[in-house]
């Protein structure tokens, strides 16, 4: 299993290199400063990444959904307390979230949890969660459109966050020609003429939800 820590400071890097060695002595231990030194390609399914988020990015957002799809197992590491920002990556429903400083408690606890998929979060941030819940709570229940299939509304959900084609393939696991097909039927059953009328036409109707 591969184990992958993104945070830019080496001390901290270090720090929990060593301590999850000693957890978790057969695992492959690799460290970056920031994500755009990562390879994604590296990632394989069961994988884990440990990512440390300073603010809101759409762009990191995106790609740390795409390798949750891919079935990696993702802890969004936040380090800021500002609530809209720890609720704008709960969004991302990963299967871990640290919260600023963790101690070895912590780790210990989400890396038994996490490497058995039983999600992980941290105490301190379960009031966030509770906020969010009862927020979602609130709106109105989604109703899928009953014509569209399991793997087109998945396809127009990631449409919705701004997915081209090419990387609605790459997250799918499917090829451009079969995500073509998908949208063009998309198209026909929702009777709109584009990729947007779609989009604007599933979430009026709440058929989806927009996952910023």
């Amino acid at each position: 299993m591969n184990i992958v820590i993104i945070h830019q400071l080496p001390i901290i890097q270090n720090e929990l290199r060593l301590y999850i060695t000693q957890k978790l002595p057969f695992s492959n231990i690799s460290c970056y400063n920031s994500f755009s030194n990562c390879n994604i390609d590296v990632f394989n399914k069961k994988d884990i990444l440990i990512m440390n988020i300073e603010e809101k990015n759409f762009k990191l957002l995106s790609d740390m959904k795409m390798l949750q799809y891919r079935g990696v197992r993702v802890i969004a590491w936040l380090q800021s307390n500002h609530e809209l920002t720890i609720r704008y990556y709960l969004k991302g429903r990963f299967i871990g979230y640290f919260l600023n400083e963790i101690n070895y408690t912590v780790i210990s606890n989400s890396l038994q949890n996490i490497t058995n998929d039983i999600p992980y979060l941290q105490p301190n941030l379960a009031s966030v969660l509770l906020n969010e819940y009862i927020n979602y709570e609130e709106e109105c229940e989604i109703k899928p459109n009953p014509s569209l299939s399991k793997r087109e509304l998945e396809v127009l959900k990631l449409i919705a966050t701004g997915f081209n084609n090419e990387k609605v393939a790459e997250t799918l696991f499917l090829s451009e020609s079969t995500v073509k097909n998908h949208v063009s039927s998309i198209l026909r059953k929702l009777d709109v003429p584009d990729r947007t009328s779609a989009v604007i036409k599933a979430l009026k109707n709440k058929w989806i939800m927009l996952q910023l």
